[in-house]
């Protein structure tokens, strides 16, 4: 068979193949599009489904009161509750929550909701307050609790969150605050301050003391911290102003950037975008794998020193950038801005380093 004969063949194959296939969706066109529309009517019956058993509500307010003589310590704990701290007027703490319970009978949703206790657990002057329901854990899909404590003066606070909001405003605590999936703001508040949070957001401000965090993916709002500020930061975004103390810390990835730092700064980037000004004081940072950027008020003075290897060096500072003289290569610059007050030194290793003047 010559290869016209063996082309013309093979055609006719793929055009007998394509009749076929067109002939077999022709026939079956109605079990297909009636399979596909079933899926949007099972859906529509799973929806109807739930809203069915979510149809009847039942709400109540209740509060617990507990002398806190004795107590050092008060942790609280919720999923998918919005949940608030205020300072207490006395040495009473209070515990004012509200249950809201689903179901798809009025009865049913009743007794859910009434079923509901906040247990107060003291030992070794530790208070411990968890909701149950029967003495199980609460269910979160069909019962929700918000609670607002009143904490009194010096009392250190622990509280978690799941998929919920935390707001502690005004009291006067050492505390250890930690979020997921949701939001947290702690503003107005004496004491040390330690903060985890995770795929949420996170934001502090006029805080008197000092100051922990932990952030992995979420973004980070703190300013105004009278006190030293230490962070440990992935995949996060971070935004730190008007710190008075020592700020210092690592990131990997994500980005961080200090403006209006009065204490001495330390820090350590990889694969993350770094960028501080207004800094009245020394400043020490490495950064891998993600660029620097640096904003030196010319009137406060400073003597710098950057290094850079796999990188280059930015600025509009009348210095040279010169080669290393190391056996690594890369530049460096070197030079004296205004009184050269505070001492600079940055160096990055596969990023650039870019230095201004304002």
């Amino acid at each position: 068979m010559t290869f016209r004969k063996k082309r013309m063949a093979l055609l006719a194959s793929i055009a007998i193949l394509v009749l076929v296939a067109v002939l077999d969706v022709w026939i079956t066109k109605d079990a297909l599009f009636e399979k596909f529309g079933r899926q949007f009517i099972n859906e529509a019956k799973t929806e109807a489904y739930w809203q069915a058993k979510r149809g009847a509500e039942a709400t109540a307010e209740r509060q617990l009161d507990i002398d806190s003589q004795g107590i050092r310590e008060v942790l609280l704990a919720g999923e998918r509750s919005h949940m608030t701290v205020k300072r207490a007027p006395g040495r009473t703490i209070q515990l004012r929550y509200t249950v809201t319970a689903n179901a798809a009978e009025s009865d049913a949703a009743e007794r859910k909701r009434d079923a509901v206790l906040i247990e107060k657990d003291i030992r070794e002057g530790r208070l411990s307050l968890a909701a149950t329901a029967e003495g199980r854990p609460v269910d979160p899909d069909s019962v929700s609790i918000d609670y607002e404590l009143l904490l009194p003066d010096a009392l250190k606070l622990r509280i978690e969150s799941k998929s919920g909001s935390i707001r502690i405003q005004g009291v006067v605590a050492d505390m250890d605050a930690a979020s997921e999936n949701g939001s947290l703001e702690i503003v107005d508040v004496a004491g040390a301050v330690s903060v985890r949070t995770s795929y949420g957001s996170l934001y502090m401000a006029n805080i008197k003391g000092s100051v922990s965090l932990e952030n992995l993916s979420s973004e980070a709002i703190a300013e105004g911290i009278q006190g030293a500020f230490g962070f440990e930061s992935r995949s996060g975004r971070n935004d730190i102003a008007g710190v008075t103390g020592t700020v210092s810390g690592s990131a990997e990835k994500g980005s961080v950037r200090l403006n209006e730092i009065a204490g001495p700064v330390e820090m350590h980037g990889r694969a993350a975008k770094l960028q501080l000004s207004e800094i009245r004081n020394q400043i020490r940072v490495m950064s891998e794998l993600g660029d620097l950027k640096l904003v030196l008020p010319e009137a406060v003075g400073y003597a710098v020193d950057a290094k850079v290897r796999s990188g280059r060096i930015r600025t509009h500072l009348p210095f040279p950038v010169e080669p290393r003289p190391d056996e690594g290569g890369g530049s460096q610059l070197k030079g004296v801005v205004g009184t050269g007050t505070w001492k600079v030194d940055v160096e990055a290793h596969s990023a650039d380093i870019q230095i201004h003047t304002q």
